[in-house]
């Protein structure tokens, strides 16, 4: 069985574990952008590394003034996704929710304008995110909800308006139980997995460094609960996120 880590930071200065044994280690991974600089280490290591894939974008909480123009600069045939881009509400020090739907926009017209799949971040910012999307939901935007942590009732929503629901390490945890539901209970052609990595290990590994390959427990614990055959469910998220991406 093979496993696709749908959103893992290996190109990013705060992914600290190595880097080269992540690769090895893991069949396919997609390496989001957060800032210009690691969006450009991204497409430098895809060329590298036939399993990696890369998308370039500026995360909500860099989202200062216009720093998403330098998409403007890079070619569109280097990635496959556009992002992670969208709404971060959870500090008080991020910047202003108008400069963050401005960046937002200017991604989704790229994507749009590209073909390209868009990578959401959403964090405390579910009616936010849904205004924005619902804006274009007839114009044929294909899109990532990543790392979800809403209940089912959000994922139908998004899942509506043409959407993706890509599960990170937090499925596993005893405590999510809305985002356990919605894992369980939405189409599996709509299911993506993801490490978020280094971030929200999975379940051994939960308070440790994540990494790439840990996928395979975000995966299997899906399949697991589902009521689908185990291993219907894991060819099927891999076979939803390459049809994505490749």
């Amino acid at each position: 069985m093979k496993y696709f880590d749908s959103h893992g930071h290996i190109n990013a200065s705060f992914f600290k574990d190595d880097i080269d044994s992540s690769i090895k280690a893991t069949d396919f991974i997609l390496m989001p952008g957060t800032t210009k600089d690691d969006s450009l280490k991204g497409i430098a290591l895809a060329k590298e590394n036939k399993n990696l894939l890369a998308a370039a974008g500026i995360h909500p909480c860099e989202a200062k003034g216009k720093e998403y123009l330098f998409l403007n600069d890079i070619n569109p045939n280097d990635v496959v996704a556009i992002g992670e881009t969208g709404i971060d509400l959870h500090y008080d020090d991020n910047p202003s929710l108008e400069k963050q739907i401005e960046s937002f926009k200017f991604h989704i017209d790229y994507a749009l304008k590209h073909n390209k799949v868009l990578i959401v971040h959403m964090r405390d910012s579910y009616k936010e995110i849904y205004k924005v999307l619902s804006e274009h939901k007839d114009k044929g935007l294909k899109f990532i909800i990543h790392s979800f942590t809403g209940n089912y009732k959000e994922a139908m929503s998004f899942i509506d308006l043409g959407g993706i629901i890509s599960f990170s390490g937090i499925v596993t945890f005893k405590n999510a139980k809305d985002v356990h539901e919605a894992a369980m209970k939405i189409p599996l052609e709509k299911i993506i997995c993801e490490t978020d990595s280094p971030f929200l290990a999975p379940v051994p590994y939960r308070g440790k460094s994540n990494k790439p390959e840990y996928v395979k427990y975000v995966v299997d614990h899906i399949a697991t609960n589902r009521s689908e055959d185990d291993e219907v469910v894991k060819q099927t998220i891999f076979d939803n996120t390459n049809a994505l991406f490749k």
